[in-house]
């Protein structure tokens, strides 16, 4: 009885979504950071940063996402090495180019439709991340060279992400599922206009108030017609 009970108790703990989600991201980070280690670059907690931004979206769009932020670093890089490299790191300079990022992934998105669904605000936003570490964090190495290790940190952790929704998907629970699937349209043998749910029970809600309003209206024409009747035996009297 004890042994069924713990069986239990530890089978509904390790199929909670909350600490699946946490061993999913945690092993994901671990593994981003010790690959972008093994790769030699220096600053490998942008790989873990990639990664849990990566882990931690929605279910069903950690691919999507990975896009957005793949494309968005490697235009705010190349954006930040170029203009660091050329007008060096002023505060107009990184005006300037955020506010050229913004053209750009606007520009780009009209170029293909592969670039329209994946150069919006979210790519834009990862964009300016990513121009913002060339820009004002300072560092004796040329703007190119550090461009080019964040583009390979970044890179690093969206791939281990990805790898990771691959190889240990997120299972949806039964209500989210229930939740996400589109309303069915009328059953076999059901008119297109018939009621049905919620809506039935709206329907009936309302069939019921008119039926008890006539009911109140022959009420109270009864009632008045009763008390005419009244005063006019009275008056005959």
């Amino acid at each position: 009885m004890m042994a069924t009970r713990f069986r239990n108790w530890l089978r509904s703990r390790l199929t909670n979504p909350v600490l699946k989600l946490s061993a999913r991201t945690a092993v994901a980070t671990v593994a981003a950071v010790l690959v972008a280690h093994l790769s030699g670059l220096a600053e490998s907690y942008w790989a873990a940063i990639a990664t849990l931004i990566v882990m931690q979206s929605a279910l069903g769009t950690s691919l999507p996402v990975a896009g957005r932020e793949f494309l968005g670093t490697a235009l705010g890089v190349s954006t930040g090495a170029v203009l660091a490299g050329h007008f060096g790191r002023g505060v107009l300079t990184f005006g300037a180019g955020i506010f050229l990022l913004g053209l750009s992934c606007g520009a780009l998105s009209y170029a293909h439709p592969y670039l329209r669904n994946r150069l919006d605000r979210t790519a834009y936003r990862y964009a300016g991340i990513a121009f913002i570490i060339v820009m004002l964090i300072p560092r004796p190495e040329p703007a190119w060279f550090v461009a080019i290790h964040r583009f390979f940190e970044v890179s690093i952790g969206i791939v281990v992400a990805v790898a990771m929704s691959v190889v240990w998907p997120e299972r949806e629970s039964p209500m989210t599922a229930a939740l996400a699937q589109p309303k069915s349209g009328p059953k076999r043998g059901q008119k297109p206009g018939a009621l049905s749910g919620d809506r039935l029970s709206r329907g009936r809600l309302a069939n019921l108030t008119v039926k008890l309003m006539d009911k109140v209206r022959r009420n109270a024409h009864d009632a008045r017609a009763v008390n005419e009747h009244l005063i006019t035996v009275d008056n005959n009297e």
